[in-house]
């Protein structure tokens, strides 16, 4: 049988003013959050995992689900109870009031930067090695649409920035 160890809370929070306060995350990292959320985020450790595909880090938490399991939790979902977006693409700034908002899956991939990986330098924009064209797309309801060939990147992006903004509205991204 498994022995399970009590791990020792650390929570370090410093409350900044009467509305903001910073939690202490591993990897000498901090999460800002409002002061009247410190002593239940206090309750866990906190800690600063870098996602890849985005080069960001978020702060997170493991817990069990019902059937015992562990996973981690973010920070953003634990303020907000369910999936949640940052509206200024900032992973530690966990304040609802000025950052953090309810959002569907697709909402929360509409508000996403540009990955890593891009090389266009532009949201939904890649290049087509065989036709030498750029190529602008979106993903609607999980499915790619296609947007047009461009000769210029920045067509391209005009493309998908006036697509963004028909599917997404208040959750386009185009940077």
């Amino acid at each position: 049988m498994p022995r399970h160890y009590k791990r020792t809370v650390r929570p370090i929070i410093f409350v900044i003013g009467p509305s903001i306060a910073y939690v202490e995350l591993t990897q000498g990292l901090y999460s800002l959050i409002e002061s009247e959320d410190a002593a239940r985020v206090g309750e866990s450790n906190w800690c600063a995992r870098l996602k890849k595909h985005s080069g960001k880090f978020y702060a997170m938490r493991e817990t069990r689900d019902d059937d015992g399991k562990p996973f981690l939790l973010p920070l953003h979902s634990f303020l907000v109870g369910s999936m949640a977006d940052h509206k200024n693409l900032k992973t530690l700034d966990n304040r609802r009031s000025a950052n953090l908002r309810a959002a569907t899956s697709q909402q929360n991939n509409y508000n996403k930067g540009k990955m890593i990986t891009n090389t266009s330098g532009f949201k939904g924009v890649s290049w087509h090695k065989t036709k030498r064209k750029w190529i602008a797309s979106i993903s609607v309801n999980y499915k790619r649409i296609f947007l047009g060939y461009f000769i210029d990147p920045v067509d391209a992006s005009i493309a998908y920035q006036n697509a963004a903004q028909l599917h997404a509205g208040e959750f386009a991204r185009s940077e």
